[in-house]
């Protein structure tokens, strides 16, 4: 008798409880989960609430092509579901381009975001439209440089 697939889901979703680092590690349970058999690639696949609590950290030393790559597939594998994120660390050029390429497109499926910013890049997320947040229930800004954290 085989178990039903909303079982195995469950049982992912509890092997998956905490935020996941991204670009994510080889052991990330996700990940694990995936490389078992092709049945459970298959349902952790379809599966969106698995991939929906994420860390970016734009000062990670792997970030580069497979760290854009593995944001992006991680951010895909989420979707329709709103996520929550949290994004630390875009003290350069290069990491405000991977947040405007794979972060801005998603900030309409954030329930919960929590940035560690610096008062510029704070102004420049100001400019967004105000409609790309309509999901958005809850934000966290860690505002760097010795200013207070706002909640």
């Amino acid at each position: 008798m085989r178990m039903p697939v909303e079982i195995i889901q469950e049982i992912f979703l509890q092997c998956s409880f905490r935020q996941c680092r991204l670009p994510p590690a080889s052991t990330e349970p996700r990940l694990v989960l995936t490389h078992i058999c092709s049945t459970w690639r298959e349902i952790a696949l379809r599966t969106p609430r698995m991939w929906a609590d994420v860390l970016v950290d734009f000062e990670y030393p792997g970030l580069g092509v497979r760290g854009h790559s593995a944001i992006s597939t991680w951010l895909s594998r989420s979707s329709p579901r709103l996520i929550s994120l949290q994004v630390r660390r875009l003290f350069n050029t290069r990491s405000m381009h991977l947040f405007a390429d794979l972060i801005i497109p998603n900030l309409h499926r954030c329930r919960q975001i929590d940035l560690f910013i610096t008062e510029a890049e704070l102004r420049q997320l100001l400019l967004l439209p105000v409609g790309i947040f309509s999901d958005l229930e809850v934000i966290q800004l860690h505002l760097m440089g010795g200013y207070p954290k706002l909640v």
